[in-house]
């Protein structure tokens, strides 16, 4: 998008074989078997009309566009959600799964910008509030997501005994997420525990022979 200044033209789907990479490195969820080069395909495709009919709408230019959605994304606008749908489900009564996915989810990015400013004690809030929207939604790859994310801000602000027990958690649902083995090395590294650390790099590095950090802190 950002090579074409004037943003009238669509922009092509990645060729077939770089569709068929990125689908076989889909990372192990559920209904991953049925992502294709083709579903791909079709939601490159789909996200793409739905952009130009954005910017079309917008009157601005793609480079000032852009700028606007880093904006709103700097302003935490997922955080406008959180209200109204908290609202909703007041009124209503009642524990709505897709509602509480949506909260979930909502939760999870804006605690996202604190974390990725540092901010991690206001990051951890918000991704309690993620976890616990996310169990009720009783969808296990986002409760996943959000005890992965959870456990990340714990360990940052060094409680690793809380950071463990999320990850353990994270890789008992996802057991194919590296990631989560690498975090638990490395919590495991902060309480000298050096021979599990280990264990949770190597396990990492045997589901994801690219997770270079593994490599180094094994």
């Amino acid at each position: 998008l950002c090579t074409r200044p004037d943003g009238d033209d669509p922009v092509p789907p990645p060729s077939e074989h770089d569709l068929e990479a990125l689908a076989l490195a889909a990372p192990a969820m559920p209904g991953a078997e049925y992502l294709t080069s083709e579903v791909l395909r079709s939601l490159w495709l789909e996200m793409d009309e739905a952009l130009h009919a954005e910017l079309s709408e917008s009157k601005l230019t793609v480079q000032d566009f852009l700028k606007q959605q880093n904006r709103r994304l700097e302003a935490g606008e997922a955080a406008q959600v959180i209200p109204a749908v908290e609202e909703w489900l007041e009124r209503e009564k009642r524990d709505v799964k897709g509602a509480a996915a949506v909260l979930a989810r909502a939760f999870m990015v804006e605690g996202d910008g604190y974390f990725h400013k540092g901010e991690f004690r206001d990051a951890q809030g918000l991704y309690q509030k993620g976890l616990e929207n996310a169990e009720q939604s009783q969808d296990e790859t986002l409760v996943a997501m959000a005890a992965y994310e959870l456990g990340a801000a714990w360990g940052r602000l060094g409680y690793h005994d809380e950071a463990l027990k999320l990850f353990d958690r994270v890789v008992a649902l996802q057991p194919r997420m590296a990631q989560a083995y690498y975090n638990r090395g490395v919590a495991y590294s902060f309480k000298k525990d050096f021979d599990a650390a280990i264990a949770g790099y190597s396990q990492a590095i045997k589901l994801d022979h690219n997770l270079a950090p593994s490599y180094n802190n094994r």
